[in-house]
């Protein structure tokens, strides 16, 4: 589809990539001795001696950003920890061999794989850490070729899910017994902890708020604060995200500072539609993320504003469509002052025909408002009724911009006003490595700009009939601009103050699609600037020299490579012959045959296709399989086998029969059951009073109970009683709580149930 210039790479330099990534799956198996309860299945690409081009290679997958950087690896969903939504180009429409690591360990669970499936037709998948993640870098690999990474921390925090056709505020808001109501969540998490919600319409005003008419109320009084190392997140649940709609409110979910500061929230994968009518999200204080949303329900008011005193803000990869109307000048975004609102990014959004207004707003109101380091990239800004984008001005009289970089974009077809618009003498403005096309009147307007302070580089600015490449105001002149190799067509020539100008047709792939033909005079003629990386995450330069506009030129040749899979089971007795299946297929190769490799990760391995293994002892065996082709990338897969004394393995989970209060103190029932396929050895089951719904290090132990064996399908009642304090709001029963029975299913070892 897309395609990159090429240069040969050496063949040593392959198999230096091969060496190292073979190093990497042994550190990898060494690392984990312990008795690993979950089948891994994750593929361990490697790239082997091969003289596919280098720059072929480049193009691989590009990571953007996650909706979350930081998370717990355990709890949630079958204890695999947070969903972790990853975006960018490259994936794929469906996993197949490529694979997910995180610190260099592969993931536990690749829950969704899509391509095309976000803002701006980005690639997106969600996956969860599992307990054998670590720290460090998301890395995806896609056939042979890993993406650049993504810092990932491994964090503690609790997960809870919200979901309105099942829960009950009274549960213990786990994936099994969700909780109702978001407002609840609100009251209950602290930092470093995440809710799911899933699906459900939430259309009634937040009750803790009357009068303020929005649909979440996020207030330190109410709730709590996020941390910059332990935010909270408020996410949609993969694949079933939540919809906020009441058009009889005035806002979806408010940012309020009036209690204490509110800071380090995440707004994560969530709809929200109609009414709004005055923001769907009024945005202040300090870290917060609003990643991947989705805005495009014909919206009256703002989508998202940012206002008051606000620093390190994310406006990352949420999609803008159709909202607003003709009779009213809104914006979806819009940074609007009532104080300094400082370094905010804005990237890899979609808004797409804005009704009565502008796509983005930049505008004071009081007096010393100020917008200092605001970076406005890659995004795609299309087709508003207004400009697509207007910066500067302000109601109070103070000139508000400070250095705002707007680098990357697609800026196309506002119906009446111009593309970009700037209204500011003191602001400095960075315009580098965009595309311009069919904006009424003009491309670019300089209603008021100081002399030199309004960077022009490596754009392409394309006028329709009737439309102009620059307009200037009384406030501004050409000297406003320091330009360098732009290219501009459709409109005349250059003008003489245009250094480097280029005036020819840029020769686009196609309507709409402004990526660059083969033989297009924006190739390699830029000059070299700080956008790194194009609009498709595609390192710059790719030739001689940066290209002209937002996308760097490349083609694709094809690679050939080996795509593979393997089926083994995830648990097995003691002696019992193991079937290790495999497959595998060349992809853009000449012929060749495959061969195979298996490791066992008991010292014994085999070459061929579809072995059969049994091993003596118990334990948890990481197993990899790699399969190899004369000059091809080679592919991977690997996991772990637990090995129990007999076939199958035990599932310990319970559930609270009965719980009575009399005066402080508490009696209660417990059932433990082995709902699993063989039978479990002795265990302990501890107890616990908390104020939360999971045992902490603030939860109080009042009890610790041995169990014999179990055997499988059977169960035991035990009864508990004792003495809460007035802030214990939870019973807590965590079985297996030393971890001595090979469990196939952990996530359900911790049972909890509200007091009376």
């Amino acid at each position: 589809m897309h395609r990159i210039r090429t240069i040969q790479a050496t063949a040593g330099m392959a198999w230096l990539g091969a060496v190292m990534a073979i190093e990497t799956m042994r550190t990898a198996a060494a690392a984990r001795p312990g008795l690993s309860r979950k089948l891994v299945l994750a593929a361990a690409i490697m790239l082997v001696g091969t003289n596919a081009p280098l720059r072929a290679q480049m193009a691989g997958p590009r990571l953007m950003f996650a909706d979350i950087e930081s998370g717990p690896k355990t709890g949630g969903q079958s204890n695999l920890g947070a969903f972790i939504s990853i975006y960018g180009e490259g994936f794929g429409a469906t996993q197949g061999s490529s694979t997910v690591t995180i610190g260099g360990q592969p993931v536990a669970s690749v829950t969704s794989w899509g391509q095309d499936n976000a803002a701006r037709d980005l690639d997106r998948i969600v996956v969860q850490p599992g307990p054998g993640a670590a720290s460090g870098n998301i890395v995806v690999t896609v056939g042979g070729q890993a993406s650049n990474g993504l810092p990932f921390t491994v964090r503690a925090g609790n997960i809870y899910f919200v979901n309105q056709a099942t829960g009950n505020d009274g549960n213990p808001g786990s994936y099994a017994q969700p909780w109702k109501t978001i407002w609840h969540a609100r009251d209950a998490m602290v930092a470093g902890d995440t809710v799911y919600v899933i699906g459900g319409t939430f259309n009634q005003m937040d009750p803790y708020a009357p009068g303020w008419d929005t649909l979440l109320f996020l207030d330190a009084g109410a709730g709590s604060s996020g941390t910059a190392s332990a935010p909270i997140a408020y996410l949609g649940y993969p694949g079933n995200p939540p919809f906020f709609q009441n058009d009889a409110s005035r806002r979806g979910i408010y940012f309020n500072q009036d209690a204490g500061p509110l800071n380090y929230i995440v707004i994560g994968n969530v709809r929200i539609g109609s009414g709004m009518t005055e923001d769907a999200i009024p945005l202040s204080g300090i870290g917060h993320r609003i990643v991947g949303n989705n805005f495009s329900n014909g919206g009256v008011g703002n989508g998202i504003e940012v206002l008051g005193n606000t620093s390190a803000i994310e406006i990352l990869g949420n999609l803008f469509d159709s909202n607003g109307t003709p009779a009213t000048k809104e914006y979806s975004i819009y940074i609007a002052g009532f104080g300094i609102n400082r370094d905010i990014d804005v990237g890899w959004n979609e808004i797409k025909n804005q009704q009565g207004g502008r796509a983005m707003q930049v505008f004071g109101h009081v007096a010393g408002d100020r917008v200092e380091d605001l970076r406005i990239h890659d995004n795609e800004l299309v087709g508003s009724e207004l400009n697509n984008i207007v910066m500067g001005n302000s109601d109070g009289g103070t000139e508000i911009l400070g250095t705002v970089t707007v680098t990357g974009n697609i800026i196309a077809g506002s119906a009446s006003q111009e593309g970009l618009r700037i209204n500011d003498p003191q602001g400095t403005v960075i315009i580098e490595n965009n595309t311009f096309y069919g904006n009424a009147v003009a491309q670019v307007y300089l209603e008021r700009a100081g002399a030199g302070r309004i960077t022009l580089r490596n754009n392409i600015i394309v006028a329709q009939a009737g439309q102009q490449y620059y307009e200037f105001d009384a406030g501004s002149s050409s000297a406003s601009f320091a330009p360098a190799n732009n290219l501009v067509f459709g409109a005349g020539p250059c003008d003489a103050w245009d250094a480097g100008c280029i005036n020819q047709d840029p020769l686009f792939a196609g309507a709409s699609d402004y990526h660059l033909q083969s033989g297009s005079p924006a190739i390699d003629q830029g000059v070299a600037t700080s956008v790194s990386r194009d609009h498709d995450g595609i390192p710059r330069p790719q030739g001689a020299a940066f290209d002209i506009g937002a996308y760097e030129y490349y083609s694709h040749v094809p690679v050939c490579r080996v795509s593979c899979s393997a089926t083994v089971p995830p648990s097995a007795g003691v002696g019992d012959t193991v079937s290790f299946q495999s497959s595998a297929t060349l992809l853009d190769c000449a012929g060749g045959s495959v061969s195979y490799a298996w490791d066992f990760g008991d010292g014994s391995t085999s070459s061929e296709q579809n072995p059969t293994h049994a091993y003596a002892t118990d334990g948890a065996y990481p197993w990899s399989l790699t399969t190899t082709a004369p000059g091809a990338v080679a592919c991977g897969q690997s996991g772990t086998i637990g090995i129990g004394s007999a076939a199958g393995s035990a599932d310990l989970t319970g559930s609270w029969t009965k719980i009575t209060r009399k005066g402080s103190k508490i009696n209660a029932t417990f059932s433990c059951q082995n709902t699993g396929s063989a039978a479990a050895g002795s265990f302990m089951i501890r107890f616990y009073f908390s104020r939360k719904a999971s045992a902490g290090s603030k939860s109080t132990l009042f009890k610790s109970q041995s169990v014999g064996a179990l055997a499988a399908g059977a169960s035991v009642a035990l009864k508990v009683s004792g003495t809460p304090t007035s802030k214990h709001k939870y019973i807590i029963a965590v079985v297996d709580a030393l971890d001595a029975v090979f469990e196939d299913d952990e996530s359900d070892n911790t049972i909890a149930r509200r007091l009376p």
